[in-house]
Order: C-alpha cells, then sequence, then structure tokens
C-alpha cells in the first residue's frame, strides 16, 4: 500500500516537471490543472489493492484493516485529483520490476520486449 502512495506521489511529481518543461508560463498554484493536462497511469501488480482501489465503492475499499482503507483511500483521491489511470498487470509482465531487483530473468524478460533492428541491436 505504501509503496502504491509513494508511486503516486511520483508519478504527480513527474507529471507536474514533465508541465514544465514544455510550456513556458508556470504558476505553482495550478498545480493540480496542470497535473491534470498530462495523461498518467500507475501500475500495479498487486491484484488485492488495485481491486480494493479501483472496483471497491465501499468507504473503507472493502478493507478491514482500518490504517490500509485510510491508505487506500488517499491513493484514490490522489489518483482522481491528478486524473491518473489505475491499472493491473501481473507479475510476469510487470517491467519495472527490473528497476529494483537485480535478477538475470528480470533482466532477460524485459529485454525481450525492446526490439531489435536488423544488426541485432536493442532499438528504443
Amino acid at each position: 500500500m505504501q509503496a502504491a502512495n509513494n508511486g503516486a506521489e511520483e508519478l504527480e511529481y513527474t507529471a507536474l516537471a514533465w508541465y514544465e518543461l514544455n510550456h513556458f508560463e508556470f504558476d505553482v498554484r495550478q498545480a493540480w490543472a496542470y497535473i491534470k493536462t498530462v495523461k498518467t497511469v500507475l501500475v500495479l501488480n498487486a491484484r488485492d489493492l488495485y481491486d480494493a482501489v479501483a472496483k471497491n465503492e465501499s468507504a473503507a475499499c472493502g478493507m478491514t484493516d482500518r490504517c490500509s482503507a485510510i491508505e487506500a483511500l488517499a491513493l484514490k483521491q490522489a489518483l482522481r485529483w491528478g486524473d491518473a489511470q489505475l491499472r493491473w498487470v501481473h507479475s510476469q509482465a510487470q517491467l519495472a520490476d527490473v528497476l529494483t531487483k537485480s535478477s538475470a530473468g528480470f533482466i532477460g524478460r524485459m529485454m525481450r520486449f525492446f526490439p531489435r533492428d536488423s544488426g541485432g541491436l536493442w532499438t528504443t
């Protein structure tokens, strides 16, 4: 839960920085309006958390633990304020794992998603 909230905060910061880089005029008092203009997506590989935040309509997001429920509501509200989408992907397709775990298996899995040119070199 905490990692998802941290990710949402980073998403907001990145969207605001992206807006500032691409526009001449910038007023920090309009931050949320600027953030909403940048299309953002928070991707989770925790299905239970995704279901609680994206699908559950109850005040406690279907959770019995009050602290987790409050954090889930905060995440839901931040995503709504920033007009961000929430997506779920199963762990085997989560390419961001390469950024946090050092494993040849993770790196090999990520490399399969990058195309190669005719000479066999990686391209993006």
